[in-house]
């Protein structure tokens, strides 16, 4: 589309710190990838099968290095300019531009490493622009959006709120009606606190082991079934600036967490009789969804987020249950360690590579705590016990 020329009454460029901090992460980058390339072609370095491993890190640190290129030429280049007809968005590898009054409204975009506001057309067939909020005097720009566009978060809390002090489900007059928002709002937010606390709680260190996993495994199905108290004040879905409060970040930590612990805690020998329990949990969590969390679970995102809730919540509590309440004799077996290694960092793990035992007919690398791994190692003769497990999938552990 062809506009009219014409000055900008704005024009924003990359903030100079964002400039200095991409420019800094690309040198260092560029000079760490030249030491290891040039520690790997030395002439004292060995050669066949190493030379193979210079020559995969060459192909790896050139697209790095490509990568870095262009956000630093990606970050000069950047040019946000407004006009009195139309915004102009100049980025490296094209330009976008639309006018006012093809504008529908912006939203604000807000994510942990990123921050940006959003143009949204008024014709749903032409895509939004994403404004990244690094520009320089990034606050002079939001509120010239806010005066001159429509806030479409804003509006949409406005006719949310509108909705809710009009529904009779919520109460009698709009006081009763604005207290179940509020009293939904509390509890809301309790749950959010009480899931992060379990969920940090069971990664970081569970102890008592039981105790951390079964909060976890009681507060996912409490928290859907909390829905029905709140008459639609309260809902599964969660967003930054509305109306409602959902319990959508509760579930993920807490569901999350547990899927984490079964996965990092226990060793499965053989997966047959894992289908049929974890189905029997994954449709025991979604129809209780269903069954309070109204309509809202027809939308596909919010669908999509439900049924990874209740995969995770099947995935953690079957193999959590199925090892925690196993009461069966176990059958020892003995290992030899042929590798030990661990892994150090915002979380640590630890890991024995073992021979062949028992039912296991192949060398694998399984994982361990720290104090089994600091017992051994590499050539060392290992007890394995082989369980039953209480829903039948046979799992194992290292003495």
């Amino acid at each position: 589309m062809t506009f009219s020329e014409g000055s900008p009454i704005r024009v924003y460029t990359t903030a100079w710190g964002y400039k200095v901090l991409v420019a800094a992460v690309t040198i260092v980058g560029l000079a760490f990838f030249l030491m290891i390339l040039g520690t790997a072609f030395s002439r004292s370095a060995p050669r066949g099968r190493d030379l193979t491993v210079a020559y995969v890190l060459l192909g790896a640190g050139s697209a790095m290095i490509a990568c870095l290129a262009y956000v630093l030429a990606s970050t000069f280049r950047t040019r946000l300019e407004v006009y009195s007809d139309r915004i102009r968005y100049i980025r490296l590898l094209g330009t976008k531009e639309i006018r006012m009054d093809a504008i529908r409204g912006f939203r604000m975009v807000t994510t942990q490493n990123r921050e940006a506001l959003t143009l949204v057309p008024k014709d749903p067939a032409v895509p939004s622009i994403g404004i990244a909020l690094t520009i320089g005097d990034k606050k002079d720009f939001v509120e010239w959006a806010g005066r001159r566009l429509t806030n479409l978060d804003e509006t949409e809390f406005q006719e949310e709120m509108k909705e809710a002090l009009g529904d009779a489900a919520l109460g009698s007059t709009e006081e009763e009606r604005t207290l179940a928002l509020r009293r939904a709002k509390r509890w809301a937010t309790c749950l959010s606190v009480v899931g992060t606390g379990v969920a940090l709680w069971a990664y970081i260190k569970p102890t008592p082991y039981e105790y951390a996993i079964g909060a976890l495994i009681v507060l996912p199905p409490a928290a859907l079934a909390s829905l029905r108290f709140f008459r639609g004040a309260l809902r599964f879905e969660w967003k930054a600036r509305s109306a409602y409060s959902g319990i959508a970040p509760a579930l993920c930590y807490s569901c999350g967490a547990l899927a984490l612990r079964a996965f990092q805690d226990w060793n499965i020998l053989e997966w047959d009789n894992f289908g049929y329990s974890f189905i029997a949990v994954f449709l025991g969590m979604w129809f209780l969804a269903i069954m309070h969390a109204g309509d809202t679970w027809r939308k596909i995102p919010t669908a999509l987020l439900l049924f990874g809730v209740c995969a995770a919540y099947g995935y953690g509590t079957t193999i959590s249950v199925n090892g925690l309440l196993d009461a069966s004799a176990p059958v020892p077996y003995q290992a030899r360690v042929l590798s030990a290694r661990g892994c150090t960092g915002k979380s640590s793990s630890y890991h024995l590579k073992l021979s062949p035992w028992g039912p296991r007919k192949e060398a694998k690398e399984i994982e361990v705590s720290r104090t089994v791994y600091r017992r051994y190692k590499t050539g060392d003769t290992v007890q394995v016990s082989v369980r039953n497990g209480r829903l039948g999938i046979p799992w194992f552990e290292v003495h």
